[in-house]
């Protein structure tokens, strides 16, 4: 179902005759924002619909963090990571070059790798990284060139043009709870617009908690590294 034909089904089917009081330009925000609140319900319960896998990073020698947002890297904030991967060479995944999950860490903790001995941290089967903000860490701090691949969700965008497909073409058994919420948000407005806002506040700061806790969702979430230095 595309932006169109959502709106179509919002003002014809489930807002009747209170259909024609709205434009089709404040339908079309409603329904974005509809699509938007499906989209963040999907991807805390499987984000794996909307993967994204980005193609070969290079992370510098000697270089505590990267920003990846970068146009070298994701080129665009990541809405959350799913993993992040060591590969052995800067060529495509094949029986030689096989990717390796990095583990994460809190960022409070990614400094004990660079302070711990070269003998202990070579005992270690992978990289550590951790998450501040769009900042990427790496532990122990690279001697070389370290080539990544990261595997993330990006933000859904809103709904352009009349042909732009809801929840970007996936989904498709879902697409017509879009227009049930949208038309839930525009009579709630259009009855009760203060009770309205407060709900809308609640839920999104609801989502927007999941989201930031969930942001890297690789399980065990954070690991915890005990040796000596």
């Amino acid at each position: 179902m595309n932006r169109g034909t959502a709106r179509t089904t919002v003002k014809a089917i489930w807002l009747g005759e209170t259909g024609s009081y709205w434009s089709d330009a404040q339908l079309n925000s409603v329904i974005s924002a509809a699509n938007r609140r499906v989209f963040n319900l999907v991807i805390e319960q499987d984000p794996t619909y909307f993967q994204t896998v980005s193609g070969n990073l290079t992370y510098p020698a000697n270089t505590e963090n990267i920003d990846l947002s970068g146009a070298s890297f994701l080129n665009g904030r990541p809405q959350k990571i799913l993993a992040v991967e060591q590969l052995e060479s800067d060529a495509a995944v094949g029986s030689g070059n096989q990717p390796t999950l990095c583990e994460p860490v809190h960022p409070s903790d990614i400094q004990r790798y660079y302070t711990y001995s070269t003998q202990t941290l070579t005992a270690l089967t992978s990289y550590r990284y951790a998450l501040l903000g769009d900042l990427l860490y790496l532990g122990p701090l690279p001697t070389s060139a370290v080539v990544l691949r990261v595997r993330y969700i990006t933000p859904i965008a809103d709904l352009a043009e009349d042909s732009t497909t809801l929840l970007g073409n996936q989904l498709v058994e879902w697409h017509e709870l879009v227009t049930y919420i949208a038309a839930e948000m525009a009579l709630a407005k259009a009855r009760e617009p203060n009770d309205m806002l407060s709900r809308l506040r609640a839920e999104t700061q609801a989502e927007m908690i999941a989201s930031l806790t969930g942001r890297q969702i690789q399980e065990p979430r954070y690991i915890r590294d005990t040796f000596d230095g």
